[in-house]
This record gives C-alpha cells, structure tokens and sequence, in this order.
C-alpha cells in the first residue's frame, strides 16, 4: 500500500510539473507576442498585426506594400494617404514611373491640407522624374496660385499652352495668373486670345474687367462686365463682379442693385446676402 501510495504521488507531482512549465510557455508566448506589437505600434505608420504563422515573409510584405499602396491612392483622408505615400518614398524599390505617381499622389493630398508649399515641391519631384508630366504641371500651377507665386504660375501654363495651343481656358487662367503678378499688359493679351478661340468664354470678360479695375479704369471694367451680360443676361459672375466693384467705388446704390440681381439669379447666395446687410438692405430673395 505504501508503495502504490508513493507511486501515485509522483505522478501526481509530474502531471503538476508538466503543467507549470505549459503554463510558464504560454506567458512567454503572450509576452513575446505583446512586445512585438508594441514594437510594431511604436514606429510610424507600421502595421500592428502579429504576422501569420504558416504565410512566408515575403508575401506578409507584399500584402503590407498593397495595403499601404491603397492607403496612398485613396482620398478621403489626406493625412493617411500622406503618411502612407511618404512610407512608399522611403524605400529603394520604386522605378522612376512609379515614384513619379506617389510624389502626385501625395501633392494632392497635401493641397487637401490646404499646405501648397509641400504640394508644390512633390509635384516638382514628380517633373524631375517625368518632364512634361502635364498632371504634375497642372498640380503645381495651382499650387504657385495658392501661394501666389504668380510669376511660377504663368510659367507652368505657358508650357501647358504649347502643347495645347487651341485650348482658351488655359489662355484664361495663365491671364488670371498674369493678373496676380500684374502683368497687365500680357493678362489682357491673354484674355484677347481666350476671346478669339471661343467668343463666349464670358469669364475672359470678368478677367478683361478686373484687370481694368487694377489700373483704375472703371469705365473700361463696366464696359467687359457689360458684355457678358449681353450674351448672358443670367450670368451672375457678371452682376457680382459689378456689385463689387462698385461696392469698392463708393457706389452704393449700384452695389445695391447688382447684390440683389445676384440674389434673384441664386437666393442661396450668401455673400449678397451679407454684403446686402452691411449696407443696410435686407433682399426679400
């Protein structure tokens, strides 16, 4: 008896043995697995799941390269896709095509967040790479604008107009450019040219009126308004152009009039509406 009763003791001792060193495995499983993904959490932007056991190391990264791939394409958050491009750029494995892309792909998202200086320098990464990319050069020509780098600006669009000659809107915004860095001279030349290529391209008419505000010509700047009017009797960019204008002559009365000509083409314009209540009238549009 004494024998079976020491027999069964130590089996009872091994099976407790047998499973404190489980047990004292799997905490080491636990902590080793938590302090990989505390790592993984604490670099920027880095994935936090624990790779898969059984799915080979280079197929976890490339799984990683799409996610972070879609991350940098989409748009709705501009934040993420600027850390997820600037993840893509980091690395050695992009061809000269394809680093071209992420660099627009990021200088978009970062006109999203209102930053063109940033935007400005990713789309001139992205020429460096491919000259002439006319999306990179219609990325960074708004940017100049928002930064009014006026003078940049109209370079960007001179080159856009040589390879596309016949197009006036162009000609209207390399004049709007013009505008900003008052070059009058050659803001008017452009705004002619627009007018040749398309007799009703009646924002040329508002480009043509502003700059003759900018020289103090306000007969000249009625005139243009007015005949965009003429083709267009609706054509509310005029009237407010008009209102402002005059608002900014002392002309009250025309300010008047024109602010609420603009609320009786669009009553949901609000800035008539406000403009309208500084001076004292209350539109019932």
């Amino acid at each position: 008896m004494n024998r079976t009763k020491a027999n069964h003791a130590m089996l009872a001792h091994g099976a407790r043995s047998a499973l404190t060193l489980a047990a004292g495995a799997a905490s080491t499983l636990l902590a080793a697995g938590l302090a990989y993904a505390g790592d993984a959490m604490a670099q920027p932007g880095a994935q936090t799941s624990i790779p898969a056991f059984g799915v080979p190391a280079d197929k976890q990264t490339d799984t990683l390269k799409t996610g972070t791939l879609k991350e940098c394409e989409q748009d709705n958050v501009a934040s993420f896709s600027i850390r997820a491009c600037t993840i893509l750029l980091s690395g050695d494995s992009l061809d000269d095509a394809e680093r071209a892309r992420i660099h627009k792909l990021r200088g978009r998202s970062w006109l999203t967040e209102d930053d063109p200086g940033q935007a400005a320098l990713d789309y001139s990464r992205a020429l460096k790479l491919q000259p002439g990319d006319e999306e990179a050069l219609r990325g960074r020509v708004r940017a100049y604008d928002l930064q009014e780098r006026f003078d940049l600006a109209a370079q960007d669009w001179s080159t856009l107009i040589k390879t596309h000659p016949k197009d006036d809107a162009l000609y209207r915004s390399r004049g709007a450019s013009y505008l900003g860095a008052k070059r009058f001279d050659e803001a008017l030349a452009d705004y002619g040219r627009s007018l040749e290529l398309n007799p009703k391209a009646l924002d040329a008419y508002i480009g043509r009126a502003r700059v003759h505000d900018a020289l103090g010509e306000r007969d000249k700047a009625t005139e243009q308004l007015q005949l965009a009017i003429a083709i267009d009797s609706n054509y509310l960019p005029a009237f407010w152009e008009r209102a402002r204008m005059a608002d900014r002559w002392g002309e009250r009365e025309v300010a008047i009039d024109n602010y609420i000509t603009v609320l009786k083409i669009n009553g949901q314009y609000a800035h008539a509406r406000k403009y309208l209540e500084r001076l004292g009238v209350y539109s019932p549009y």
